[in-house]
């Protein structure tokens, strides 16, 4: 996030590595680009409050018979759960939903539960003490008998802040009852402690059925089942060969438990990837891999039996162990029927490490979250010949490039950057009708920092910080996103300088486009640029405002003008001021200030009164703030009493009534990074 900003100027002019794995001093959010500008202690990026219209102090409520700006007050909506992988999911026909437990997260394994109705999704509360977190556990599903058994799995991660990394494996068995998780208490032998085991439930013989793992290098190739008391090791002198993350399925059809793939470990902790296939009758394995052509070898793949198709279904997985190459996640989609392997084309993106559960209800599978260079919180449902995405919305991130069409209108969100990993995004989102729904079409590269900004119904995108390799690169490049398309396409001719965290904003007044400043390879920039629909032209204003970045351009409908909020000066400091523009000259709006603190990487909007709506940030001082404030004309801030905990990064979506937060990061700078899913509505007391 915001780290990699700072470092941003460092690595342009010197072509550094990659970001760091370690927390970016103050700006915390993203790790440090290694290379890219180092971070200026306070902030860098846009996104802060912005200020009000431009000069006259309007009285709003009076004119046209008006009703007076109501009151606004803060509230928890759309809960979602966070970003994760390797997590355990399944169908609960009693309760008509789909739970989710557990799995990894950026922080590392996370203890709790979740539940998706097909509409909603539901917190489940978990004990302290009950079903302790874990990643890469063996899942089994007795629908039947009413029960699901849990076998092992890992935890990984620091203890205490500033400890020693630590890898525990765990060999207990949990059982799930309909309302909560218990651990069995069981007698005679249970299978050694292990993660990445194949388990699934054997309905013909009302069994658990278990196969390979591994515990801190010991791999295994021994067979278990477990009849809900007791586990038995099977002695076999045919059987797959030691494995980890393999992933099995039962067919009802043929009461066949299937096998596929899974990984040895090579020298060198490499994985070796089998591409085979066997099969599980009760008593004996039976390899089948000659009997079709095999998918690509793999591990941390999902298995499921698909009752619409009635195949075995497989998606996903990776060919490395963890932590994965960029880009190593597969994203093919294959089935089985006892004797063939088939792909299915059209898949959702890549993944691996992520759970399949058939809701018997719906009639859909639906796949939750995994592992795609970073964790994943997306929803998709398989009616059995097309994937829905059901997301409620884009997977969180920092550093996003964000714009809104007009109060209430759509709004598109494109790139950014994954806290703690390390990654530069380039998804397309627009939100319209009310939800997020994902751009599938040509996209410009991966980036952060870059500034967005709506031409009528057309979307701009421009510079922002990327990837050349291991090196970060300051981007100069300018795309559009046409009314109604799914393709983005580059402009070329006369363009702005390349620039990261620069304001821009669209006066539909006008019909221009205004570009102002941001931060080039080593200084803030201090630059007018508008975009009249076919091109780009530098105005050369009289007395323009201080050169900056991180600041925030918006359109104040009241005032009818853009109004630039605050920023990063060169010096680092932070000025709280603002200025209109009418489309050829600066103006200082005297007594208007950007926030209620001087602060960057806000959230910001105009409601339809021309009050200025300031939300989170951080300040000089890297101080993550949760304050919200109301001020129209120039009038003092109005606080609004906040609820949820500080972050910044964060943008407000204008709803026309109200307004919805956008992720947002909460960070300590010092021994984590995570952007939030959480989302809260600031929205009229009733």
């Amino acid at each position: 996030m915001r780290v990699f900003r700072f470092l941003l100027v460092a690595v342009i002019a010197a072509g550094c590595s990659g970001p760091a794995p370690q927390p970016p001093p103050p700006d915390a959010g993203e790790p440090p680009d290694a290379g890219v500008e180092q971070p200026d202690a306070s902030v860098t990026t846009p996104d802060a409050g912005e200020t009000p219209d431009a000069g006259e102090q309007q009285d709003a409520g009076t004119d046209a018979g008006r009703l007076p700006p109501p009151q606004l007050q803060w509230r928890k909506v759309a809960e979602a759960p966070p970003t994760r992988s390797n997590q355990v999911s399944f169908y609960w026909p009693p309760a008509k939903k789909t739970y989710v437990f557990s799995g990894n997260h950026v922080s590392g394994p996370i203890h709790d539960g979740w539940s998706w109705d097909g509409q909603t999704w539901a917190p489940h509360a978990l004990a302290a003490n009950e079903y302790p977190d874990r990643k890469n556990a063996g899942l089994a599903v007795d629908l039947d008998g009413g029960q699901v058994f849990v076998f092992g799995g890992t935890w990984s991660g620091y203890p205490t802040p500033g400890s020693q990394h630590v890898v525990r494996v765990m060999g207990d068995t949990e059982r799930w009852n309909g309302t909560g998780w218990e651990e069995l208490t069981l007698q005679g032998p249970t299978p050694a402690a292990r993660g990445g085991a194949a388990m699934t439930w054997d309905g013909a013989r009302r069994q658990a059925v278990l196969f390979g793992g591994s515990n801190n290098g010991t791999v295994f190739d021994d067979t278990w089942t477990f009849d809900g008391t007791t586990w038995t090791q099977h002695t076999l002198t045919v059987h797959p060969s030691a494995r980890v993350n393999p992933r099995m399925a039962y067919d009802p059809v043929r009461q066949r438990v299937v096998l596929f793939s899974g990984q040895g470990v090579m020298p060198g902790n490499s994985a070796n990837n089998y591409a085979d296939t066997w099969e599980w009758d009760g008593t004996q394995w039976r390899d089948v891999t000659a009997l079709s052509a095999q998918p690509a070898g793999r591990g941390h793949h999902s298995m499921e039996w698909d009752p619409l198709r009635q195949k075995v279904m497989m998606f996903g997985g990776t060919q490395y162990f963890s932590p994965t190459p960029p880009g190593s996640s597969l994203g093919d989609q294959w089935e089985w029927d006892g004797a063939t392997w088939s792909q299915v084309m059209n898949p959702p993106p890549a993944r691996s490490a992520t759970s399949l559960a058939f809701d018997s209800d719906r009639n859909v599978m639906v796949m939750f979250g995994g592992y795609a260079d970073w964790d994943l919180c997306d929803l998709w449902e398989w009616n059995g010949q097309t994937w829905t995405e059901r997301s409620l919305q884009p997977t969180p991130r920092s550093d996003f490039a964000f714009a809104q069409r007009a109060p209430g209108g759509d709004a598109v969100l494109f790139g950014g950057y994954i806290a703690g990993g390390g990654f530069y995004l380039g998804d397309t989102h627009r939100f319209t009708n009310g939800a997020w729904q994902r751009v599938t079409g040509a996209s410009p590269p991966s980036r952060s920092t870059a500034s967005l900004a709506f031409h009528g119904g057309d979307v701009l995108l421009l510079g922002g910080v990327g990837k050349n390799g291991s090196s970060a690169v300051l981007r100069s490049d300018v795309w559009r996103l046409a009314a109604g398309s799914s393709d983005w396409q580059q402009l070329t001719g006369t363009l702005p300088p390349a620039r990261r965290a620069a304001a821009m904003g669209y006066d539909p007044d006008r019909d221009l486009t205004v570009l102002f400043g941001g931060r080039g390879t080593a200084n803030a920039l201090g630059d007018t640029w508008v975009w009249n629909g076919s091109s780009w032209a530098e105005l050369q204003p009289p007395m323009p405002p201080a050169a900056r970045w991180a600041a925030k351009l918006l359109f104040d409908p009241v005032r009818r003008q853009l109004v630039l909020l605050g920023g990063v000066l060169q010096d680092r400091s932070m000025p709280n001021d603002a200025w209109a523009f009418d489309g050829a000259t600066w103006s200082k709006l005297e007594g208007v200030e950007a926030a209620p603190t001087p602060r960057a990487y806000g959230g910001a909007s105009f409601d339809s009164w021309g009050r200025l709506i300031a939300w989170g940030g951080l300040t000089a001082t890297n101080v993550v703030l949760g304050d919200s404030g109301v001020r129209e004309g120039t009038a003092p801030w109005a606080m609004v009493p906040t609820a949820q905990s500080p972050r910044f990064d964060g943008q407000l979506l204008n709803l026309g009534d109200r307004w919805r937060t956008v992720f947002g990061t909460d960070t300590d700078f010092s021994s984590r990074w995570d952007d939030t899913a959480e989302v809260w509505e600031l929205a009229p007391v009733p």
